[in-house]
């Protein structure tokens, strides 16, 4: 193709399809790894076409020309991508004078592991669960829970403050859980021998201010001279007020000296590899802390790198912003999941709209939905009580997208949130209640039912009571699931729904349901935290 090729093709007609469904052409094109993409176009041009070609990547490792096949009067190819992670296409058009390229610049494809639509994790907070060989016997109930990833707050050497985000060596476990590489390989193993995968939490904004970097490569550091150590602090925005965090120095990915800058990007890179091959190497998800404080031009450097040696590997990011700048940011570094705020809609009619909102976006981004995390209150603190923790849980795994999970303790009713900061902190005081063998359940539901892992198949009712939300979930075959809750702490509501069809009481926690038959209706009372979820013909 060495003719002239800075033409435009004037006129044409594109179609994309995903297992043979035509999918929205946005600016991020979202499929599966086991997906097969089929790309379909009609060109309207007064010249002779010779052969149409697509610029691809997407079945190697580097962009090369495919031809497209030729169907009467349009092209076509069908190829399934060879690896995860992002690609690109965009195509071109051979004459006898020129090479007419496609006017838009490239498409760009993020291909997602097929496991990511059925993560469920778990939360394990290292510093009030023991050593090492505690997180393993601790992957037993974690198992039994039904949950299939386990993400571990950071266990790197912490500093004198004691902070888990606080590192003094990047490259070691903390003395307090053991110390030991291998121990840690053992738990990862029994991790894998379980189905779950690992979630390692990865923290690259920022170190300690005792960490060796700061003592052996200073200049790694962002400069403050207000500072007696002249080091910059990181922080954060709260409340339109910015707080400093003083245990905590900013990496300089900007260092004006390039050979430096090299180094930094190199060292935190081998940090990252370090702990995905101590955890098996494949399987493996990274959580990116604070990623929307972290410096653009070096994220968009190290994910490609992770994925050169990891292609397998799900990238869950803590973003917040606006939708605007989500979209940017899942779209430019390749962002597999990010995690949602349910925690700030306490009330039912905010919640409803909340979860709406993320079936309504695009499809580029995709959501970890959970009712707390490690980083809030705990449920009775946010809601009142403890037994908040039943329809919370419902409403984010079963009306969401599927991804969801939640944190050590939750499983228990502790009224207080863990306190992750300390090598030896107490244990929240837990409740008499335990509400393991119900988030198994929900879980249970997860694993079965494709349709509570599609987006926008949901249809929310509107009950009239600001305590309540209620919808329903869609499947391909006609059939759905009704799901209640009531986030009301004190009382019992009821419903009266008609259906098409027989009703099939799929979970059922302080609620009861009865199908009258002779009217084709189900009436559901939903006690005080109640949840049901019923399958229903229609």
């Amino acid at each position: 193709m060495s003719k002239n090729n800075g033409l435009l093709v004037s006129a044409y007609s594109l179609k994309l399809l995903v297992n043979g469904g035509e999918i929205e052409q946005s600016s991020l094109i979202r499929i599966t790894e086991n997906d097969t993409f089929r790309l379909e176009l009609e060109l309207n041009s007064e010249e002779v076409i010779n052969k149409v070609y697509l610029h691809t990547d997407m079945t190697s490792d580097h962009l090369q020309l495919l031809p497209l096949k030729k169907n009467g009067g349009s092209y076509y190819t069908e190829m399934k991508p060879v690896r995860c992670g992002r690609t690109s296409f965009r195509f071109a058009a051979e004459t006898d004078e020129a090479v007419l390229w496609e006017p838009d610049d490239y498409h760009q494809i993020l291909t997602d592991p097929a496991f990511m639509d059925s993560v469920r994790m778990y939360t394990l907070i290292p510093n009030i669960t023991g050593p090492v060989s505690a997180w393993t016997e601790k992957l037993a109930d974690i198992h039994r829970m039904g949950f299939n990833a386990v993400h571990i707050l950071p266990f790197t050497s912490m500093g004198a403050s004691e902070s888990p985000y606080s590192a003094a060596d990047l490259f070691s476990i903390d003395d307090v859980y053991g110390g030991s590489i291998d121990e840690f390989k053992k738990f990862t193993e029994t991790a894998a021998q379980l189905g779950i995968i690992i979630c390692l939490d990865i923290v690259l904004n920022h170190v300690g201010s005792d960490n060796i970097i700061c003592r052996e490569h200073g200049n790694w550091i962002v400069p403050d001279r207000s500072r007696s150590d002249g080091m910059k602090r990181a922080g954060c925005y709260h409340h339109d007020s910015w707080i400093s965090w003083e245990d905590l120095v900013l990496v300089n990915y900007d260092h004006p000296d390039l050979s430096s800058r090299y180094e930094i990007y190199d060292y935190m890179l081998a940090y990252v590899l370090f702990w995905i091959e101590a955890s098996g190497g494949e399987n493996v998800m990274l959580r990116l802390d604070n990623l929307h404080s972290s410096n653009t031009h070096f994220i968009k450097w190290i994910i490609p790198e992770i994925r050169k040696k990891h292609p397998g590997i799900i990238i869950l990011s803590e973003f917040f912003g606006a939708d605007s700048q989500i979209d940017e940011a899942v779209s430019d570094y390749g962002l597999n999941l990010i995690t949602a705020n349910s925690w700030e809609f306490p009330f039912a009619p905010d919640l409803q709209r909340y979860i709406s909102s993320i079936h309504n976006r695009g499809g580029s981004v995709k959501y970890f939905l959970s009712p707390v995390s490690h980083d809030t209150e705990s449920a009775a603190e946010l809601f009142g009580t403890a037994d908040s923790s039943i329809p919370r849980f419902a409403a984010c795994a079963l009306m969401g997208t599927g991804i969801t999970g939640t944190v050590q303790g939750y499983e228990k009713g502790i009224e207080q949130k863990i306190n992750f900061i300390g090598r030896n902190p107490e244990m929240p005081e837990e409740s008499e209640r335990d509400y393991g063998s119900f988030i198994a359940e929900v879980n249970k539901l997860l694993e079965k039912e494709k349709c509570l892992h599609e987006k926008a198949n949901i249809e929310f009712y509107d009950t009239c009571n600001d305590s309540l939300i209620v919808c329903r979930r869609r499947d391909v075959e006609g059939g759905s699931i009704l799901i209640a809750v009531n986030l009301d702490i004190y009382n019992t509501h009821h419903l009266d729904y008609p259906i098409i069809g027989g009703a099939d009481t799929v979970l059922n926690e302080r609620a009861e349901v009865a199908h009258d038959r002779n009217d084709d209706r189900i009436h559901i009372k939903l006690e005080a935290c109640g949840v049901c979820a019923v399958r229903t013909g229609r």
